[in-house]
């Protein structure tokens, strides 16, 4: 979608908005209509860019701006007035995503943000916009923001090498989402 489509769409002010939540299903969908990614174990959180500066949120609203700081820090680095949805996550000393050093703030982690969807971009409301168009506005806010955030990337490959890959590396799990999906704030969904 051309940036000029985008300048059409409902102005907004990034603000907390209940995320979007997946469907457990005992089977990955499969077929061309679908895109795969890793799902980590981590906090869901939402980070804004506004002219009052960064906010960080747990998917519950919970303030995360200071916990995370240098998380906030790097979406600095957002445009103004975007809203992006992610996960943050610890890498312990292991390498490995670590549910229980996030969760306890343990020392000699690195924490990251996964940033997987953008929800409001330069004050447009891009809800409505389907999940593949969303993406393709991801990458452009993400093009100066530097580590610790890192866009979530796509896998192109059959549901039984992806389950088999997240259990070598001892994933959390796959997340399966329709490419033509809008983003449904609070909603179970199963696109």
């Amino acid at each position: 979608m051309s940036k000029k489509k985008v300048s059409t769409l409902p102005v907004v002010t990034p603000r907390f908005i209940e995320p979007m939540y997946a469907t457990a299903v005992g089977q990955l969908p499969d077929g061309g209509a679908w895109t795969y990614e890793a799902k980590l174990d981590g906090y869901r959180c939402l980070a804004a860019k506004r002219s009052d500066g960064i906010t960080l949120w747990s998917r519950r609203g919970t303030l995360f701006t200071d916990r995370f700081s240098a998380i906030a820090k790097a979406c600095e680095k957002l445009p103004p007035d975007t809203l992006i949805d992610g996960e943050a996550i610890a890498i312990g000393t292991d390498g490995r995503v670590s549910f229980n050093a996030l969760q306890h703030s343990q020392p000699n982690v690195h924490i990251q943000f996964y940033a997987f969807d953008v929800l409001v971009h330069r004050r447009r409301n891009v809800l409505r916009l389907p999940l593949e168009t969303r993406r393709e506005l991801l990458t452009d806010v993400l093009k100066k923001v530097e580590y610790p955030v890192l866009q979530s990337q796509n896998f192109d490959a059959k549901p039984a090498d992806l389950i088999r890959a997240a259990k070598e590396l001892q994933l959390e799990g796959i997340i399966a989402k329709r490419k033509d999906s809008y983003y449904e704030p609070g909603q179970r969904s199963g696109a």
